[in-house]
């Protein structure tokens, strides 16, 4: 193989080598949008949580001041 067989198959095989990276940079991009994603989602599950505990802990004494009035 001489010089240029070799530069014809480097320049040949550049323009995969590019599409492959690109499509690894936007797949990593969409995956930390995805993690920023779910980690609001946590954040809000979490706030609901608390909510319910606050709501259920309110509706309890409720009752027992039912149950003892």
């Amino acid at each position: 193989m001489d010089h240029t067989q070799i530069l014809v198959l480097a320049l040949a095989n550049t323009p995969t080598m590019i599409t492959v990276l690109i499509g690894i940079v936007i797949n990593n991009a969409r995956t930390s949008d995805l993690n920023s994603r779910m980690t609001l989602m946590e954040s809000c599950l979490t706030n609901l949580d608390h909510k319910f505990d606050t709501r259920f802990d309110l509706l309890l004494s409720k009752v027992l001041e039912i149950d003892n009035g």
